[in-house]
């Protein structure tokens, strides 16, 4: 997948999870598995297939009650988008250095999520890179909405679309003009 095409596709997620949020297209936990690409001339199209006896689509997966992660939904798609960028499926970019107390969980993915976001920011990427650690680690000002990380709260949906699909949307616009 070319550089363009692999920041059209991050740009192309972006916008289908600001769009797809809390509802049934969009489970919690989903990563490019759930994801078809299909291109035809002049044709692009994702496809979000969410099939729930899906071993790999439950929360369980993530560890819920033991990790820092603040939106599962977005969570996954901070590892898409580093799947995306690094052309490999995020299991085989975690390196012994990321599992914490011996074991490969939740942790251990935030901390890789984290690591290669570093990578990605050195390696002149920074928009990109900077639209993901949004998605594994959004902020937002303190404001007292009840569910403030989720895209329900028009504060935080704002702060997504500014943080994560306009990066991205400068990415794209970087990629075309390399």
């Amino acid at each position: 997948m070319g550089n363009s095409h692999r920041c059209e596709s991050a740009l192309g997620l972006a916008s289908a999870v600001l769009q797809c949020y809390n509802t049934p297209w969009l489970p919690n936990s989903w990563g490019l598995k759930d994801i078809h690409f299909k291109t035809q001339p002049d044709f692009k199209l994702f496809l979000m297939s969410y099939f729930a006896s899906s071993p790999y689509m439950n929360d369980a997966g993530f560890g819920i009650a033991q990790v820092p992660i603040k939106n599962y939904a977005l969570f996954a798609l901070g590892v898409a988008l580093i799947e995306l960028a690094f052309g490999q499926p995020f299991e085989d970019l975690q390196t012994k250095a990321d599992i914490i107390d011996g074991e490969r969980g939740a942790y251990t993915k935030y901390h890789a999520a984290h690591r290669l976001t570093r990578e990605l920011t050195d390696e002149d990427y920074k928009s990109f890179a900077s639209a993901i650690e949004f998605c594994i680690d959004p902020w937002l000002q303190p404001d007292g909405t009840r569910n403030r990380f989720l895209l329900e709260n028009d504060p935080f949906r704002r702060q997504f679309y500014r943080n994560v699909v306009q990066n991205l949307q400068q990415e794209y616009q970087n990629c075309l003009s390399r």
